[in-house]
């Protein structure tokens, strides 16, 4: 699809995302002009390294709302939260299928099959461009009455210019992926690969709450200092990460570790049947 037809898709979404999907058996096409930007699915690649982002905003109807909170990830109450009010209303719509953000990622071959992968993003509001920090919301809401309360939410994005991925690692097809410092938990990557709505703010449960893939803490989504290592073995795969840092290096426990194994059965049912067990 091009860059048009995705603008024209993601308006009756809500949504709208900066760079295309390129088929799996493709070099990702660098863009040379602007033009190239908007009617293609062109890359923004200088030199292995890539810009990429996504803008999310609408509006909403809720019949029991909350005023929008700029700091919160989500922005606005779209499931019942303790603060809605009684009343009904119109409203903007920020971040509703995904937290807007902008980053920058690159893979860059070393020898044989491995290479050097990086990656930093940081998730803001579309309309205030602040960027989103769960923890700033509910202290600006401290001492405030319960029914004049906006659209706080807690997470782990805390309002740092890294608040989503901060990470640099190396990958190879035969030894595995092996990376350091901001990185999601494993409970979270199994949320984004197995959840129908895409972990949506918007659309899903779980992606609004958090708490899955914090094990029971939103704020343990992601890992500020942590080693994480993940390899495919034909059809199986295992995983495993440890945070080594501790609150003073703006991680929300002083230590957790995962690990996690699972596969893919092809052929089954004419479909394949995926499943991962993270502890």
């Amino acid at each position: 699809m091009t860059k048009l037809g995705i603008v024209a898709a993601t308006i009756l979404a809500a949504a709208g995302a900066c760079c295309g999907v390129s088929p799996a058996n493709a070099a990702p096409k660098t863009c040379t002009g602007l033009w190239d930007f908007i009617e293609t699915d062109c890359q923004l690649t200088w030199y292995g390294i890539t810009l990429y982002g996504a803008i999310d905003a609408g509006f909403t109807y809720q019949t029991h709302g909350a005023p929008l909170d700029t700091r919160s990830p989500p922005g606005s109450p779209y499931l019942v939260q303790r603060y809605s009010r009684s009343s009904s209303r119109w409203d903007v719509a920020p971040n509703g299928l995904q937290n807007s953000f902008i980053g920058i990622k690159g893979t860059e071959p070393i020898g044989g099959d491995t290479s050097v992968v990086f990656a930093l993003d940081a998730g803001f509001d579309p309309y205030s461009f602040k960027l989103s920090s769960g923890p700033g919301s509910a202290h600006h809401m401290a001492g405030t009455p319960q029914d004049q309360q906006t659209s706080w939410a807690d997470s782990s994005r805390a309002g740092q210019w890294y608040n989503g991925n901060g990470y640099v690692g190396v990958s190879s097809l035969s030894y595995g992926t092996l990376t350091v410092f901001r990185q999601n938990s494993l409970t979270y990557d199994g949320v984004l690969e197995y959840d129908p709505m895409g972990a949506s703010y918007a659309f899903s449960p779980i992606g609004w709450q958090g708490i899955t893939c914090g094990g029971g803490n939103t704020e343990n989504c992601r890992h500020t200092t942590s080693l994480k290592y993940r390899l495919n073995i034909g059809q199986a795969r295992v995983a495993a990460i440890w945070q080594f840092g501790g609150y003073g290096q703006d991680n929300a426990s002083n230590g957790a570790y995962q690990f996690g194994a699972g596969g893919d059965i092809r052929n089954l049912a004419n479909g394949v049947l995926s499943f991962d067990a993270i502890l």
